[in-house]
């Protein structure tokens, strides 16, 4: 699964990669513009396009803000079905209700916990239909569990697994 990490902040693209990677995922690839997240999505020439499963999206961006990226991403039709979570330090509620209207489907608030980053990225990198996605490992569900979702629940884990 490949995940879009879109952040102008260095520190904050790589303590998401960390914690992704160490929830066992690879293909990570990183933003640090519009412009940039433009190029990896192929909106500048489709023939350069990256498979993108999921794009972690921060609102706070010089240039074109996240949400205005959110909305062009949602406005192509072969990119639209992308979840796209807007991780934000932002507390206002009319720039998350900006964001749901231009198509982002969940957001994380900084600073990131990394329990939360992959309770709602993972739940949403699932193949299960979104009414049901995030229930299978609570066992509310009867469909088999993959990998990456039951790491969330994982009895065996340790607390500083989650932190």
């Amino acid at each position: 699964m490949a995940i879009l990490v879109v952040d102008d902040s260095r520190d904050d693209t790589q303590l998401l990669k960390v914690m992704l990677e160490s929830a066992g995922y690879r293909d990570i690839l990183i933003a640090d513009s519009a412009e940039s997240a433009y190029q990896v999505l192929g909106l500048k020439d489709p023939s350069q396009t990256t498979k993108v499963d999921l794009i972690l999206l921060d609102v706070l961006m010089p240039a074109v803000n996240g949400i205005q990226v959110c909305r062009r991403i949602k406005s192509i039709d072969r990119l639209r079905d992308i979840p796209v979570i807007i991780v934000t330090v932002q507390s206002d509620p009319v720039d998350l209700q900006l964001a749901f209207a231009e198509g982002a489907i969940d957001y994380i608030r900084k600073p990131l916990i990394k329990v939360e980053l992959l309770a709602r990225a993972l739940g949403f990198a699932t193949q299960l239909p979104p009414r049901l996605r995030g229930l299978q490992c609570a066992g509310a569900i009867p469909f088999p569990c993959s990998r990456s979702s039951c790491f969330i629940l994982s009895k065996n884990r340790s607390e500083s697994d989650f932190t």
